[in-house]
């Protein structure tokens, strides 16, 4: 599957952050940072943490807010790899995460947490690499809970992350340095000239909803592109593309990387 970026916006309005990692591991409270980097007050809730997400975890988030001129577009993925979630829920994760990043993320945040590297930590980054490969140029490795000597080493001493991090920053709840995470960001989209990540998985499920916004009760619907989102989510459940063969191959592809994951699993 090859990845590519899309031409360079004359302006770009908004800037798309994708977080990517397992649950528990930060990403909801990494978000909720960037967002409220230019808080004076109390901080905004955007995404629950801790017990408060308990019952929301399986659900994706698109949240915004101002910064320097710009929109931060954040979206929270669900907790893809949770470990009650199963083949249909992994596909709907996926489907949605991209669905709320079109048309690209300009950066992927891969989440992890410090001395905290599994088999299953290994099997989330060759899931992270199927389905974004070639993205290490717009991809920030952001290590939880450690500062940036825990990071740095942490990061070291696992072979599988040596070869595959990049870039990384260090992220503690109590001293985020939330600053340096921006000013990071925003170096990867300069250096990347403003496009954003664009692959074949993104494309099919921007081709997906293009043609699900055709029917007719989509099309009537008071919100036609969440509807239409509701409804390959609702495809899932039901395998329905087999009656819309336009978006078969897009499920298809879903199928399979939720099938490689769920079977490692057992």
């Amino acid at each position: 599957m090859n990845s590519k970026p899309l031409q360079p916006e004359s302006e770009e309005s908004e800037l798309r952050i994708l977080l990517w990692g397992r649950t528990g591991y930060g990403r909801s409270t990494l978000g909720n940072a960037i967002l409220n980097i230019n808080a004076t007050g109390d901080e905004i809730v955007y995404f629950p943490t801790g017990q408060s997400a308990s019952s929301v975890t399986k659900e994706y988030k698109k949240m915004t807010g101002e910064f320097d001129g710009q929109t931060l577009a954040v979206v929270d993925t669900p907790g893809v790899f949770c470990t009650d979630t199963d083949q249909k829920g992994m596909m709907k994760g996926i489907l949605e995460s991209t669905m709320s990043i079109q048309p690209g993320p300009h950066v992927i945040l891969l989440v992890l947490k410090q001395n905290k590297f599994t088999r299953e930590d290994v099997r989330v980054l060759e899931i992270f690499n199927k389905v974004f490969p070639g993205a290490a140029a717009y991809t920030i490795t952001v290590v939880t809970h450690a500062d940036q000597q825990q990071a740095e080493e942490f990061l070291k001493s696992k072979q599988p992350l040596k070869e595959f991090v990049k870039k990384f920053h260090a992220f503690d709840k109590d001293d985020p340095k939330v600053d340096s995470l921006v000013k990071m960001i925003k170096e990867v989209v300069k250096k990347n000239n403003t496009t954003c990540y664009k692959n074949e998985l993104i494309e099919k499920s921007q081709d997906a909803l293009e043609k699900v916004l055709q029917c007719p009760e989509v099309k009537s619907a008071a919100e036609p592109e969440k509807a239409a989102s509701a409804k390959l989510v609702g495809w899932i459940s039901n395998r329905l593309d087999q009656e819309f063969p336009a978006v078969k191959g897009f499920f298809d592809f879903l199928e399979s990387v939720a099938y490689n994951w769920m079977t490692y699993e057992s």
